[in-house]
């Protein structure tokens, strides 16, 4: 490989974020580049593993998106891929409540006469996921 670019999709367009440049050098002497004000030192570019590829550490709300990857090679045709990060963001807390809506306490039911019925509400406070599904070339 020449170069490698990631892109990010924001507001319909393409910001690259990072690149490897290795044209006419050994790959271990190939110069990283990153945007810094998106990954603040968050990402690296390992050529190094099979396959290569980008790694991004401390994951966030605001990473979720469509990406783009761009490669070019010495002696084969350049080659795009497209890829949606999904960030899932578990909920912050988790509360059972009975028939009236008051919260069971250590989530105790019970008991409860056979052939009785009961009802019985999961709540879930904060949490959410982040996906962006524009996949369409």
């Amino acid at each position: 490989m020449h170069i490698v670019i990631w892109f990010k999709e924001s507001d319909n367009k393409r910001e690259p974020i990072y690149s490897f440049d290795a044209r006419d050098i050994l790959l271990e002497k190939g110069k990283h580049w990153a945007d810094e004000s998106f990954l603040g030192g968050r990402g690296y570019f390992r050529y190094q593993d099979k396959p290569a590829k980008l790694t991004l550490d401390s994951v966030r709300d605001n990473d979720g998106g469509i990406y783009y990857c761009r490669v070019d090679f010495k002696q084969s045709p350049t080659r795009n891929i497209k890829v949606n990060l999904t960030i899932i963001i578990p909920p912050e807390k988790l509360s059972v409540l009975d028939e009236s809506g008051a919260h069971i306490p250590d989530y105790v039911l019970g008991p409860y006469n056979e052939g009785s019925s009961i009802n019985v509400t999961c709540v879930s406070t904060g949490g959410h996921m982040v996906a962006r599904k524009r996949l369409a070339r």
